[in-house]
Formats: C-alpha cells, structure tokens, sequence
C-alpha cells in the first residue's frame, strides 16, 4: 500500500493536473502539514481550504485535492466535492488493507477504550489507532488514510450525536469487530433520548453484521445489551462485563496505589479459555469495564489472557481523562476536563467519593442535553451530595441548577478566573489530605481550571483565563 497522486485520481475517477509523487499522510489542516503530505482542501461555513494552497505548497506538501482548479504550482487532483472524495477515498484505500480493523463507539469510555485496545493489540505487531478525538466523518477518513501493510490492526474511534452518523461512518471503515462501550445521557439534542443514543450506538453492530466474520462486543451489563444482541443478528458476539451473562469478566477488583497520589485498578481478568491477574493504572470501576472491553478484542483476535493482561498494564490515560497531578504535598488533582455527560460525571463523582480525605468537586456544564439539561444538573447536584462530596464548586450558565441540587455549601463562580482564585487560597489553607476532580463538557473549557490551578500564580494565569 504505497499512496500516490496517480492511485488517488484513479480511485476517485478524477483528472491530476502536475507530476504524480507518493504520499505519506492526507492532512486538512496547513497548520500540521510536513514534508510529503498531501493536503485536501476542505470547503465549511467559515472556511475554505482552497484559500491555504499555496501555504501547503510552501510547507511541502506533494499535491492537493481540490474542488476547483487553484493557479498555485502544486499537483491537483480536481474532484467535484473535496469532503466526498475524502470519504470515497478513504473507503477505497481501506478496502485493499487485509488485517483487522476494530470500530469502536459508545457515549463514555470510548477515547480510552481506544488506548487500551492499542495496547492490548501491539502484541500482535504494529497498531494503527486514531489520534486525538478524529473520530467524525472528516477524521474517520483521515485516519484510515494511514492504513498500510506494515500495521497488524487498526483501531478506529467513531463518535456521534445523530443517528445515521455511525452508520455512515462504518460504511467508510468497514470494521470487522465493532465495539460498543455503553449508552449514556450524551448528545441527547440530536439523538431525542436515551433510546435514539442507543440506536445510534447500535448502527455499528448493523454493520458488523453485514460482515462475512463480524464480531460484535457488547456490554453486558448495559440494559440496552438485548437491542444491540438484534442488530448484530447472526454475527459472532462476545459480552463483556460484570454480570454473569459476560463472557469476558472481572473478578476480586480492588483499587491500589501507584505513585504520587495515583490510583489504579487490581483484578482477575476471566475469559472463556483462562484467567490472569490484571494491574490496570487507570482508577474506578468504569475503566475496569473499559479494559475488559479491550480485552474482548484482543480475545477475538487469539491473544492469551496473560498477553492481555501485559497490555492492559501498559496504557496511559489520555490528556483530560482522569489524569492524576500532584498539586500541593497534601492535594492531588484528578483532570477529567475533556469532556462531560451525566453518566460519565456519575461515575467520576463515585471515583472521588471513595477517596480518602478531603473531596471537592469542580464542575462546569454538560452540554447538548436539551430539554433535560436543568434536570439532569440538579440530578448530579444531588448526587454529589448524596455521595457525602465535601464542596462544590461551579462555573457557568448550569451553576444554579447544580447549586440546587447540591444545597447549602456550593460555590458558585462567574469566570475561570474567579474560580482559579478561590481554589487557590482554599487549597493553600487546607491542611488534610485532598483531592479535586475537574470536569464539565468540552464547551465548559475546564481544562483552563486545570491548567489555572496547576500552574504557580506566578505564570500570570489569573488574569488570562476568562
């Protein structure tokens, strides 16, 4: 699999304009553009990527593919929409790859299930998986695009908030292993409720199914498990979880300590044909059913439960997803900024209960819930205070709505700023032991927090983050 101007005009059935050259990697963006790349110049509301031909061309680009014929000295590839010929291509291109490729989705969990499952299956040889969160119809393409034959696996990440968007995304990918991690309370604006999210989710396993070998995974434990065992229809399934219906499953879990301040998660991991003791460096529960997640892959694919469990040991957590910092002697701070939904935050907020000392939680909205937004924000309110949480702290337009639910004691913050401040002094004045977890959608920007709180006073941030 050696790309070529050339082999891309043939698969699109489209002209080239220039000399042919070889490729190594198809980019959208100049600002990530290296020497070799080809650049497509995608077409949006608010951007032309026609406009930056010539800054591909300086950055070294080899070609472009473009929707109209642009006087710069750049090959060019002329298709009639920029976007589709991405897609075609991309399906193409997948088509001549000849090892695995695993598809998978689901409202949480999905970005490290994605890690763990390329960690898992390095022990087969080289893993091509998504980078960053390219799981959409632009990044989905991007990503196969990279597909060669030196990679035992791919593993592709697809992300959603329609229905038809997996769908169409598996159409492109064709997986023959889609995983499903859960359904949750995400995007629920586009999918109506948490029975469309479910169906959306469950696109994947129609397709799997359509597969001559398709293997579908599917959790257990979740109550959508019957709908998604139908859509998979006569396709190999394997169900993973913590019920008794899972074939692949975790036994005697246990948290531990790593190092400065960092949790991880001991069990035994149990597959049809054998068992090995599993030291997870990711905390909680739910990255537990992640990890047998992957291992249900890797299990597909004839690795040992001994070689899964190397693998699983090996995995570091993505940037904003339950990663731990040491902030103070005594505090510690668990980053899960990236993104928020009801039941991830369920599930971040029962990480920090059962933490020792002092816990606070830092919270910004959740995004695309629609009608339930304001329900859903005092659900996790109370929550919070159920789970015996000693502060809470807010930013943003859902801050009343948490505030109800969480009562007497929560503290509510108009700016970053403000907020940076008041964590701050109330870290430096406290004397137990303590530990913050921050998150709250992408549209929140808690990562500011973060970075506010981490970084010495000094760095100049209060009067920068707004």
């Amino acid at each position: 699999m050696k790309p070529t101007l050339a082999d891309l005009a043939r698969r699109l059935n489209a002209p080239l304009s220039g000399a042919d050259a070889g490729f190594s990697r198809v980019i959208s963006d100049t600002r990530q553009l290296q020497p070799g790349d080809l650049f497509v110049a995608l077409v949006g509301e608010r951007f032309d990527g026609h406009d930056y031909l010539d800054e591909a061309r300086q950055r070294g680009a080899v070609g472009a593919l473009v929707s109209r014929a642009i006087d710069v000295a750049l090959p060019q590839v002329l298709v009639g929409d920029t976007l589709a010929g991405l897609q075609d291509y991309a399906r193409s291109w997948r088509g001549d790859y000849a090892h695995p490729v695993v598809a998978v989705t689901g409202s949480n969990g999905k970005t490290t299930t994605k890690q763990l499952l390329a960690a898992v299956l390095a022990a087969r040889g080289p893993v091509l998986a998504t980078e960053g969160n390219l799981n959409n119809h632009i990044g989905v393409p991007l990503t196969l695009a990279r597909l060669r034959d030196d990679y035992a696996t791919a593993v592709i990440e697809m992300g959603a908030n329609h229905l038809h968007e997996i769908e169409a995304l598996a159409a492109i990918a064709q997986p023959q292993i889609g995983i499903v991690t859960q359904a949750g309370d995400a995007h629920l604006e586009g999918f109506g409720s948490r029975d469309g999210v479910a169906r959306g989710k469950g696109e994947l396993f129609a397709a799997i199914a359509r597969q001559p070998q398709g293997i579908a995974i599917i959790n257990a434990d979740d109550v959508y498990a019957p709908l998604w065992s139908a859509l998979a229809g006569g396709a190999q399934q394997i169900r993973f979880g913590l019920s008794a219906a899972a074939d692949v499953s975790a036994d005697e879990i246990q948290s531990y300590a790593i190092d400065d301040g960092r949790n991880g998660m001991r069990f035994t991991l149990s597959l049809p044909n054998g068992e090995a003791e599993v030291s997870l460096p990711l905390p909680g529960r739910h990255n537990v059913l992640n990890a047998l997640a992957a291992a249900a892959a890797g299990y597909a694919l004839g690795l040992s439960a001994d070689v899964i469990a190397a693998g699983l040991a090996q995995v570091q957590a993505p940037s904003g997803r339950v990663a731990w910092k040491r902030i103070a002697p005594n505090a510690r701070l668990i980053d899960d900024s990236y993104n928020a939904n009801p039941t991830s935050l369920a599930a971040g907020l029962q990480l920090l209960a059962a933490l020792p000392g002092e816990r606070w939680a830092v919270l910004g909205g959740m995004a695309e819930l629609g009608a339930t937004a304001e329900s859903l924000h005092v659900e996790a309110g109370r929550s919070a205070r159920a789970l015996g949480l000693d502060r809470l702290y807010v930013t943003g337009a859902m801050s009343p709505h948490y505030a109800a639910g969480f009562g007497e004691g929560t503290r509510v913050f108009a700016t970053h700023a403000e907020l940076i401040a008041a964590l701050r002094a109330d870290i430096a004045a406290c004397a137990s032991p303590l530990t913050l977890l921050v998150k709250g959608s992408r549209s929140a920007r808690m990562e500011l927090v973060v970075h506010g709180v981490v970084q010495a006073p000094q760095d100049g941030v209060d009067g920068g983050v707004h």
